[in-house]
């Protein structure tokens, strides 16, 4: 945070044109020489020559004038005031006192020369941290303006706010406060529109900041701002003040906003760019985008080098806090590297007793205790914590800080007695300084609970975790009211951390605790599927505002969603886009959109779940079950142990109850390199996921669940339980995305629009353009014009002369059924013709056709221009690129990397679908093969066609887990259809289709237990 010099000094720069008598005429020409080129170099701002030259002068000074020459005074004046603007302090100090006693000897105390230096001296001491002397040179100064201008002129308002300020850095807010109010008080009858009164109140709002008044603060920088007008030179330091201030408070999005703002009107060679830059990294961190940050940091270290150089305070400041952005990604022998260079610099500099040095040390020791260096952390810990208190600073952030870090590493060796006696103090004060809902309150009640956990005192430690767990869903809350989807993802992983640790305290509990188990499940209901639930409605719901402004952002978003999309289809020397650049102004758009949501619809915006809500919804005998995934900790440490359990209620169920289930490791070495008939033939699966819930599943009528992690890629439905029986059979089985679902009401899909997909000719002909337009026909049916709203890739894809014969026998169906119904297919089942159906799409789409999906590849490519289309696709960044569906005409493209001739190149990509408006549609079916599959992100589930079609507003969908045979996928389908136009309910016409094809392949699972549908 920058603070304003309150004593203006203006340099006049002149050519001495006498000599003095000692002086010879040609020393004097060698003086003068040095003395006049340093002035210049200072005018130039080209302070390392002027340093030389001065330092020169100023060794001919010594050796001939006279003790208290004046032209020595001002020769040492000068060089001081060099060293001042390099940052050399301690030399700067000792220069501008030779200068003050010259000037003492001649013109005396009272004179304005005296008055001015002593305040410089005073300054440069304040800069050196060392108070005292700056406050004695202070008070010095100040007597003199007092008698000189008297007590109510603006001259002495201003020292007091010099003074107040040295006050501010010794966190003596006692005595600055009541100075700075009486400061204020002498502006009360004068003009509140002068610079004066605007340092004095910016000067108060140090001070509020100090004590932790940041909306006060936050008011008087508005002020500020207001008096010295938008293009005043000190406003964009009011600013930078600002985005700290909403720092504090957790405002992400002023923060943000603010750091923006401030970097885009500081030049790159202002002497404040780096640490402006360092604000903005800090921004990006906390929202959880390490990689923008990263980048950020790197140019405030450059940055800061040229401007200061390797061994000056600011570059400290950014090195450490690089430090301290490895840490939170768990880089922590980089962190380290780069806190023991910040403190072997400081030292250099400053010495221990520097109120930054302990701020400092105590990032080290939180890296040492996460690199289990516990006696050498503690140990520095103890000396950080005596050093504050020896400077009699023990009531700030810092010092409580410092105090938590003491105490979460009495709790990772277990002397939780020793925790306990910190924190029962240390929480109340941070609680009274930051307010109840700060996140670093939050962080101190969630280690007071782990503290009352070790000690074995369950039911004290609940409650605490439970506030912490509050405040924390909060600040989930506030970002996600302004960021777009992925920089809400990024934020979430950096707070997933404490779900998983609150879980892992249920986990290790030999007596299960009810409202523990409560937390924990309100959580997971909470978390699953939580960024796909706040961005899927999201441009739906601006659209039927009916306001055109807002509409027109609409569009440009989508406009901009579809020119990335079309980008990426690309080869990479045809892309005329730069995608960064793209996709950095989709996140801004977005989160205008996401910011225009929430105030039009905030009352949708609810993050406090309540797994009672949903067990309403249940009957007597029905069971639901949240299935979830943590990485273990134990003992306060991370293990490599990422464990599943079960959440289940009932209807009259006072509380949930959390079963462990089983470690990711175990569910991999049964499910890899082993086909699906294999897999589901044996009991493993059984043993391993269900077996530990099935006492609480035999007198259960229709079971709920909703998978994580791994589960997500496992057919529950086709668990083998014994010789003679799987669960589908055993049980009426409903998938959900998550149990809330049933809070909400199930939805049963209509039928009064149906849209098949297949028999798609895959080759490409150029006079498909031809006969392109007649397939959009189907469009202008009344129905639609009234309603609202992998297989393993090759070189090219074969067709599928089953799916024609699929769609052909579903359209006989449907229309023996008198069901409007529509066919696309071949050259016709184009891509175009599909995003065609965006606003106004069916009810019911099915799709047959090649679906494709590749896993997440860490290493890429360095040059991706020689691509196949395929490696396009595998090793796309983007989890929404690796999988999609192949259209009309893909093959050309798959070939040859894209098709000039069309304006899709057939392959429909999940993002491009997510880009659509298919909030019209009940229900999607992907008869397609692995259409289920997907990258697994944490509680969000599977990225990919699912996704996709759930965000462009779809509620219901069909998919694959594996290949199925064509002859069966449309034997299933057709007793799916059948049973549903029968019957009117679409799970119960699935779990029926599914018993049926598991009597006659009961040895051959693959060909009936792929297919999974969920809401």
């Amino acid at each position: 945070m920058k603070t304003l010099s309150i004593s203006t000094f203006h340099i006049t720069f002149f050519i001495l044109l006498f000599c003095t008598s000692v002086f010879s005429q040609n020393s004097f020409a060698t003086w003068e020489e040095n003395y006049n080129n340093g002035i210049n170099a200072i005018n130039s701002k080209n302070y390392k020559d002027a340093i030389s030259l001065l330092q020169h002068a100023y060794t001919f000074a010594k050796d001939t004038f006279e003790k208290n020459s004046e032209d020595l005074g001002i020769n040492a004046y000068y060089l001081g005031f060099t060293y001042q603007k390099t940052s050399d302090f301690k030399n700067a100090v000792k220069y501008y006192l030779e200068s003050l006693n010259i000037i003492e000897s001649n013109q005396g105390k009272d004179s304005v020369d005296y008055i001015n230096l002593t305040s410089r001296v005073s300054l440069m001491y304040q800069k050196l941290g060392k108070y005292e002397n700056a406050l004695k040179y202070r008070e010095s100064a100040n007597l003199a303006i007092k008698k000189n201008y008297g007590e109510k002129s603006k001259e002495y308002g201003k020292a007091l706010s010099s003074l107040s300020q040295i006050y501010y850095y010794q966190g003596k807010y006692d005595l600055a406060i009541p100075i700075q109010n009486h400061v204020l008080s002498l502006y009360s009858n004068q003009d509140k529109k002068s610079i004066e009164y605007a340092i004095a109140i910016y000067t108060m709002s140090l001070l509020y900041s100090g004590i932790t008044e940041y909306n006060k603060e936050i008011k008087l920088l508005n002020q500020f701002i207001e008096i010295l007008g938008e293009d005043h030179k000190n406003t964009i330091d009011a600013y930078n003040n600002l985005s700290t201030a909403y720092s504090k408070l957790g405002d992400y999005e002023n923060n943000l906003k603010t750091c923006l703002k401030v970097i885009k009107n500081t030049p790159e060679n202002d002497q404040n760019y780096p640490t402006r830059l360092l604000n903005l990294a800090y921004a990006y961190g906390m929202l959880g985008e390490f990689n923008k940050s990263s980048e950020i940091f790197k140019k405030a270290i450059e940055s800061c080098r040229s401007i200061y150089g390797s061994e000056h305070q600011k570059y400290i400041e950014i090195i450490d806090a690089f430090g301290q952005h490895n840490y939170n990604q768990k880089n922590f022998e980089a962190a380290k590297k780069l806190q023991e260079e910040a403190l072997l610099i400081f030292l250099k500099v400053f010495d221990e007793n520097h109120p930054k040095y302990g701020f400092y040390l105590n990032n080290y020791t939180n890296t040492l205790l996460a690199l289990n260096q516990f006696d050498k952390a503690i140990e520095l810990m103890k000396k950080n914590i005596t050093i504050s208190e020896s400077n009699l600073e023990t009531e700030s952030e810092s010092y409580y800080r410092k105090q938590l870090t003491l105490a979460q590493a009495y709790n990772k060796i277990n002397e939780y007695n020793k925790a306990l006696a910190i924190l029962s103090i240390y929480t109340k004060k941070l609680r009274s300084k930051l307010g109840s809902l700060h996140p670093d309150y939050g962080n101190m009640l969630k280690t007071l609970g782990e503290t009352y956990f070790g000690l074995g005192k369950v039911e004290k430690a609940i409650p605490i975790i439970d506030s912490s767990n509050q405040i924390l869903i909060s600040q989930i809350d506030k970002v996600f009211k302004f960021r777009s989807e992925k920089e809400k993802q990024a934020f979430l992983k950096t707070v997933n951390k404490t779900f998983d640790e609150i879980q892992s305290l249920a986990f290790k509990l030999n007596n299960p605790n009810n409202l523990l188990n409560d937390i924990n499940l309100n959580n997971q209901i909470m978390l699953k599927g939580l960024l796909l639930n706040s961005s899927k409605s999201i441009l739906t719901n601006l659209s039927s505002l009916g306001d055109t402004l807002i509409n027109n952002k609409v569009q440009t978003y989508r406009s901009l969603k579809n020119n990335y999309s079309k980008t990426l289809s690309l080869p990479f020397e045809e892309r005329i886009l730069d995608i960064d650049s793209l996709n950095e102004l989709i996140n801004i758009k977005e989160g205008e959109l996401v910011t225009i949501h929430n105030k039009r619809f905030d009352e949708e915006n609810n993050f406090l779940s309540d797994w009672k809500t949903s067990q309403e919804k249940l009957r007597d005998d029905d069971l639901a079950i949240e299935f979830s995934h943590f990485e273990l900790t134990s003992n306060n440490k991370l293990t490599d142990s990422i464990m599943y359990v079960a959440y289940l209620y009932k209807t009259n169920w006072e509380s949930s109850i959390m079963l462990p289930l089983f470690e990711e490791k175990q569910l991999r070495n049964i499910t890899q390199g082993t086909s699906p008939n294999q897999l589901y033939n044996s009991i493993d699966l059984f043993d391993l996921i269900w077996k530990p819930i099935e006492e609480y599943t035999r007198t259960s009528g229709n079971i709920y669940y909703s998978p994580s992690g791994m589960l997500n890629q496992i057919s529950i439905a086709g668990i083998k339980r014994d010789s003679n029986s799987t669960l589908s059979n055993q049980y009426n089985l409903i998938q959900l995305s998550s149990t809330e679902v049933l809070s909400k009401g199930q939805t049963e899909p209509q039928t009064t629009n149906t849209l098949f997909m297949g028999g798609i000719t895959y080759d490409y002909s150029e006079l498909t353009e031809s006969v392109a337009d007649s397939s959009y026909a189907y469009l202008n049916s009344e129905i639609l014009v009234n309603s609202r709203g992998t297989k393993t890739r090759g070189e090219s894809w074969d067709s599928l002369p089953g799916a024609m014969q699929e769609i052909e026998t579903l359209n006989k169906l449907f229309n023996s059924n008198n069901k409007t119904n529509h066919i696309l297919s071949g050259e016709n089942a184009n891509e175009s013709a599909f995003k065609k159906l965006s606003g106004s799409s069916p009810k019911v789409l099915h799709i047959a056709t090649h679906g494709y999906f590749y896993e997440n590849i860490e290493s890429k490519p360095q040059n991706s221009f020689n691509l196949s289309t395929e490696d396009k696709y595998r090793l796309a960044e983007d989890p929404l690129l690796r999988s999609g569906l192949i259209l009309a005409g893909a093959n050309y493209s798959w070939k040859y990397g894209y098709n000039p001739n069309e304006e899709e190149d057939g392959i429909l990509t999940a993002l491009e679908i997510s880009n659509m408006d298919l909030s019209n549609t009940d229900m999607v079916v992907l008869s397609a093969c692995e259409t289920g599959l997907g990258y697994i992100d944490g509680s969000e589930g599977v990225y990919g066609l699912q996704r996709a079609f759930k965000m462009a507003g779809v509620n219901i969908i069909v998919m694959s887990l594996w290949k199925v045979p064509d002859f069966e996928t449309a034997e299933f389908m057709n007793l799916f259809y059948s049973n549903w136009l029968v019957i009117n309910n679409v799970k119960e016409s699935f779990n029926e289709a599914q018993l049926t094809m598991q009597t006659k392949y009961s040895t051959e699972p693959e060909k009936w237990a792929a297919f999974v549908l969920f809401e």
